[in-house]
């Protein structure tokens, strides 16, 4: 019989840590849960107030507010490239709203006014109906038709209270998905934002290829507000991310970097594909880097070594090393030198630039 609860062997894994470690790690905690709010961040907020206006409004102003008389919900898509900060960012609004906070909590203390789902790869439009229904507390015993399983999640939505459902990853359903499941899912997102008794809206997220299961739904494409969220770009963004970098510096009670403007940032930019979340995730394992090696200083040989751990690749391949640092390919794994792959030479004209779609 196992007795233990999941917190002790965390506890037990905390305390293999010694005082100067946890110390460290306290101080990346409140660097991770400091959230860069930018233009992308101001363009999800207005379509998430968006989204939620129509669930308290009327079909009879004579009537109260209530199931049967509400207007029907919106969609919310909001797509970009890996590492663009996409679950982040709507974390963060959702957990900031004060009808949604705690909606990622476990348990009893959980807050069902908005659920969430990170679609499992791969998946089909029943995979996706099971996983949320779990989500609502649905015991899954036995099998169950695509559609009774999705019947009983728009029965369990208004006994839990939930006004908001975010499909995570969804480019996981779409891509293997079939002509059949594609229109299913289509018709069931349609389902859910328009049902007469308790409508809701959605947030769906993924990578941009995701845009083509909405466009393709004429009645799914006119309830929603799309937000991308866009590569970095140089040099208009500089500022704004010199300035992040100063301050999560000064957080670790470490100077900037002497060259930030000339060095550093060009070369962050490119090391993190153009994406946000990837620029804060290495500058975060840079600060741990000069924090555990006791300088005073966050420099561009903490981002060296930052990526070198990530990615095992050599100086020759490390932007923040390499004098070509522009021909390297980022995000690689263990390579030794920058040259691309015959793959890459082949195929770089037809390649187009992240965050575009065709």
């Amino acid at each position: 019989m196992i007795d233990a609860h999941p917190s002790d062997a965390l506890e037990k894994l905390r305390d293999s840590f010694d005082a100067t470690t946890l110390g460290h790690l306290a101080v990346i905690e409140t660097i991770k849960a400091r959230f860069l709010k930018t233009e992308r961040y101001a363009r999800l907020e207005r379509a998430f107030r968006a989204a939620l206006m129509p669930l308290i409004l009327r079909l009879d102003q004579r009537l109260p507010l209530g199931p049967g008389n509400r207007q029907e919900g919106l969609i919310v898509l909001v797509v970009g490239e890996s590492g663009a900060g996409k679950s982040t960012a709507i974390h963060r609004l959702l957990e900031h709203h004060p009808t949604y906070r705690g909606y990622a909590l476990k348990g009893e203390e959980r807050n069902t006014s908005a659920i969430r789902i990170k679609v499992r790869a791969p998946s089909t439009f029943l995979g996706v109906g099971r996983q949320l229904l779990a989500e609502t507390g649905y015991p899954l015993r036995g099998s169950l038709e695509r559609h009774a399983v999705w019947q009983r999640i728009a029965e369990r939505l208004p006994m839990l209270g939930t006004t908001i459902l975010h499909f995570d990853e969804m480019h996981n359903v779409i891509d293997n998905a079939n002509h059949v499941d594609k229109a299913d899912i289509q018709h069931a997102l349609k389902s859910l934002v328009t049902d007469a008794d308790w409508p809701v809206s959605l947030i769906i997220s993924g990578l941009p290829r995701i845009a083509e299961l909405l466009e393709t739904s004429p009645e799914d494409e006119r309830r929603t507000e799309a937000v991308d969220l866009t590569p970095l770009v140089m040099p208009q963004e500089a500022e704004m991310l010199a300035a992040v970098m100063h301050e999560l510096a000064g957080m670790a009670g470490l100077e900037p970097p002497a060259n930030t403007r000339p060095v550093v940032i060009p070369r962050l930019v490119h090391a993190s594909s153009q994406q946000l979340g990837n620029a804060m995730l290495l500058t975060q394992s840079a600060v741990l880097h000069a924090m555990t090696t006791g300088e005073r200083r966050l420099s561009v040989q903490n981002y060296a070594l930052a990526y070198a751990a990530r990615t095992g690749c050599g100086p020759a391949a490390n932007p923040f090393v390499a004098d070509d640092w522009r021909i390297i390919r980022p995000a690689q794994l263990l390579r030794k030198d920058n040259q691309p792959d015959a793959l890459d030479i082949e195929h770089a004209s037809s390649k187009r630039p992240k965050g575009q779609r065709r």
